[in-house]
């Protein structure tokens, strides 16, 4: 019921859109990427930040776990805002939110 931890999802692999996804010598998430039209785009993710995107989702799952779907849709649809600039639309930990995201609003009866 729980996703990894966002820490060990942007630890390695690519997000599948042809970036990137590492952990700095600093200990921050990495994101390198084409960036679309252009030049590289990068986006850095501090350990912080890592923590409170894992919090978040977890939050979001205790408030589907308690039938407070609202709420957790709320949690979640801030959550993929950020991952998906930091992680990129296709990385796992965003597939798995969306996931999520589509089980509260189809429980809430809402066809977004």
């Amino acid at each position: 019921c729980g996703q990894n931890s966002a820490a060990a999802a942007v630890a390695g692999g690519t997000n599948g859109g042809g970036a990137s996804v590492g952990v700095a010598a600093g200990g921050a998430g990495k994101v390198e990427g084409s960036g679309g039209k252009g030049g590289a785009a990068q986006k850095e993710l501090q350990p912080e930040g890592v923590r409170r995107l894992d919090t978040k989702f977890n939050v979001a799952l205790a408030l589907q776990d308690r039938g407070d779907h609202a709420r957790a849709a709320q949690y979640l649809r801030e959550l993929l805002q950020v991952e998906e600039q930091t992680l990129g639309r296709t990385h796992p930990n965003v597939l798995h939110a969306k996931h999520e995201l589509a089980v509260a609003l189809l429980i809430l009866g809402d066809p977004q």
